[in-house]
């Protein structure tokens, strides 16, 4: 499990450049500690950042003819992504966001 997580600071939009375990933590770090609908903002627009991120990831492995049940793994991912999304801009559940992000982390790592 990676548990190396950068500085929080919520108070700020947050460059995504990729899906890696380290970034899904401090993304959940942030999730969680959003309460203000401007950092809620700020988090829905980093987890759209996430889920292209993702994409990409797809699409290079795709790309690259890589084994279909990487490709299936990594859409699944996306889907999680996604769903987190949600989480943090429908529903408002941080605490929930914020969980799902820390396990999808795991998930990565076994990718």
């Amino acid at each position: 499990m990676v548990t190396a997580v950068p500085c929080v600071d919520e108070e700020q939009l947050h460059d995504v450049f990729d899906c890696k375990p380290q970034t899904l933590l401090a993304l959940a770090e942030r999730v969680e500690q959003s309460k203000e609908d401007m950092q809620l903002v700020y988090r829905e627009a980093e987890m759209d950042e996430l889920w292209r991120a993702v994409t990409i990831a797809v699409m290079q492995l795709e790309h690259d003819s890589a084994p279909a049940e990487k490709v299936v793994a990594w859409n699944a991912v996306k889907d999680e992504v996604m769903r987190i999304h949600d989480l943090v801009g429908v529903d408002l559940d941080t605490d929930v966001a914020a969980f799902a992000l820390r396990r999808l982390a795991d998930t990565v790592i076994a990718l």
